[in-house]
Parts: C-alpha cells; structure tokens; sequence
C-alpha cells in the first residue's frame, strides 16, 4: 500500500470491525504511510509493526513541465509584467460569491489588480462568468484572451489543464474549497512555483500538510472573504514579503520531497530479496 493516508473517520470506522480489519491489513506486503499520524493510525488497527514504513506524501514530487516556464513568461507578457495578479483556484458552488466579495474590496485598493478565477468543475465555467459579469465585473473567459486588456478584472479560466500555468503567472494563489466546508485542495502546486499560499479555514483534506505548512511559515489561512482582502491587499503592497512567502512555500516543498523515490526502493528492494 503506497502513499498511505488513513483519514480519523476512517480509523474509527476499521476499528469498529476489529479483528476482521486485523486479518484484512495483515495481507499486505507492505504499508508506506503518509505521515507519522498515518503510520500510528495502521499501527493501531493491528498491523505488524515491521509491515509500516513513514516514506512521505508523493504530492511533494509534483514535477514542472519543462515547457511550462516560456509559457508563463508569454501569458503574464500579454497580462502585463506588472500589474497585480492574483489567482483563485479550485473554486466551488457559493465559494465564488465570498471570492468576488473580497475582489471588490482589493479593486477599491489596488486598482488594476487581475483575478484569474479557476472554478474547480467545467461544467459551472459558463455560470462562473456570469456571476461575475451580474455583479459587474469586466469579465472574460481565458477562452476568449484576445478580448483582454487593461481594464479586465476578472479572467475565468474555462480551459482545462492549464492551472499550472495560472498559478505561475500569478503573484499570489488561493487555493479554493476552503472558503466552505468543502475541505480544500492541493496547496502543494502554488508552492512549488514559489508563490504565497492562502486558504479559508476548512482544510479537513490536508490537515497533515496544512499544519506543516503552518508550522513552517509557508501557508497563510484566512478566517473569511473579509480577511482575504485584506491579506492580498497587504500582499500587494509589500513586494519583499511576497517574495519571502513564496521563497518559503518552495523550501517546504523542497525539503519533504523524495517519497516517490523511496517508496520505488522500497518495492525494489523486496523484489530483489525474494
């Protein structure tokens, strides 16, 4: 079992089925858990404690498309070197209205600041747009760039497979689904790109690397779409703080990546001795 990760609803539920679980777990090779709390967790339902290894969480691994930093350069070209961007991603039903809330209030501050808007399912990019454009912003799909200039306030991403790319030609990134109790998404991809990280407050899905991030000073949590503004705004002014918030977020990835590589070895390793 590789890239293990045992949620506490689901610890509780196996250990209802006691010896049953036992015996199911038992049947594995090997469990190349997560983290230190996963390990625990499998530990705890029964498994031999030579069967469980801490290798790391695979998502550190995330690799960048080597084509992916001209492609970043072209776009933020074409969006301007230097205006204010700033990213929303992976955002859900009824999180895009907290979203264009806290926008409001960056525009009244920054003026020119771009949001790049990235609903997290395409079949809500046609109601994305027109929320944005009801509530008045100068809107428009990342499908029809060619109608962008200086006044656009909002970009929706209506394309798939093209977060990396936004996330890099952005200044700051939000990773949505935290906003709600919807429970977050992958923080790893902005920060691999060296960019400052915020989120809402609901990070059930990545409590493990949501704290370590906290601890590590590489993740900013907001409690509102009140204190977004607010953080992005201060982000915006404060080009030296960007700068040590993304240099931040790289370092932690940086620092915990190899679990690919040693889960491999580990698999290597057994096929060799029997």
């Amino acid at each position: 079992l590789a890239n293990a990760r045992l949620s506490s609803r689901s610890f509780v539920g196996y250990r209802r089925l006691g010896g049953l679980m036992h015996d199911v777990f038992n049947c594995l090779t090997m469990v190349m858990a997560q983290s230190k709390l996963d390990g625990e967790r499998f530990l705890a339902l029964g498994i031999d404690t030579s069967k469980v290894v801490i290798a790391g969480n695979v998502k550190f691994d995330v690799a960048i498309p080597g084509e992916l930093t001209n492609q970043i350069v072209a776009l933020r070209s074409l969006l301007g070197v230097t205006r204010p961007i700033w990213i929303a991603a992976s955002t859900h039903d009824t999180e895009e209205v907290k979203i264009l809330a806290a926008a409001r209030k960056i525009l009244a501050q920054i003026p020119h600041a771009l949001l790049l808007l990235v609903p997290r399912h395409p079949e809500r990019f046609e109601e994305v747009h027109d929320l944005c454009q009801g509530e008045k912003f100068r809107t428009i799909k990342y499908s029809n760039l060619e109608c962008y200039d200086g006044n656009t306030e909002i970009i929706v991403i209506d394309t798939m497979g093209k977060l990396l790319l936004m996330y890099g030609t952005s200044d700051l990134a939000f990773v949505g689904g935290s906003l709600i109790p919807w429970g977050g998404h992958n923080l790893l991809e902005p920060a691999v790109l060296a960019k400052p990280v915020l989120s809402g407050k609901y990070l059930q899905a990545f409590l493990d690397i949501s704290q370590m991030m906290i601890d590590e000073d590489a993740l900013l949590v907001v409690e509102d779409e009140k204190e977004l503004a607010e953080k992005v705004i201060s982000l915006f002014q404060n080009h030296e703080l960007v700068e040590k918030l993304g240099t931040a977020a790289l370092d932690f990835v940086e620092k915990h990546r190899g679990a690919t590589k040693k889960i491999l070895g580990i698999i290597a390793n057994y096929i060799d001795v029997h």
